[in-house]
């Protein structure tokens, strides 16, 4: 991921919030960046989507067993 090309890097809890505040306050920032994601993202196939949800289900119900 490239900073400023495909979305915003930030190193800290702090840095997310100034990176996030930037990027609501610059809307040429933020239709640079979706233009870019549109032009370059393949658009997932929903077998796929569902997938991954249910693998995050599953660590999540994992998760939950551990405490």
């Amino acid at each position: 991921m490239t900073d400023g090309v495909d979305g915003l890097l930030a190193d800290d809890d702090a840095g997310l919030a100034r990176e996030l505040a930037a990027l609501l306050g610059d809307d040429e920032l933020l239709e640079r960046i979706k233009a870019h994601n549109y032009e370059i993202a393949p658009l997932p196939e929903w077998g796929s989507v569902v997938q991954m949800n249910v693998e995050a289900y599953r660590r999540a119900i994992g998760l939950k067993g551990a405490r």
